[in-house]
């Protein structure tokens, strides 16, 4: 037998509410900030860039805080 598998080496961690694999931010109020905070982790052996993408530059209704970075590897 033979097989191949692909696992990736960036992932989601500590995500609330017990989720493995949904980031779920709840209910929110318009005009209150609502924040949730989770981990990135690289377990891959390179280090690696990130960037999200938020959307359009003047809209400020969800954003990810840091926006860009370094992830080292393991």
């Amino acid at each position: 037998m033979i097989g191949e598998g692909y696992a990736e080496s960036v992932s989601f961690d500590q995500l609330p509410n017990g989720r493995e694999d949904q980031l779920f931010i709840g209910d929110c109020v318009i005009g209150k900030a609502r924040a949730v905070t989770f981990a990135l982790v690289n377990s891959g052996d390179k280090d690696l860039k990130f960037r999200w993408n938020s959307g359009a530059p003047d809209r400020e209704e969800f954003a990810f805080y840091p926006s860009v970075g370094h992830l080292k590897g393991g």
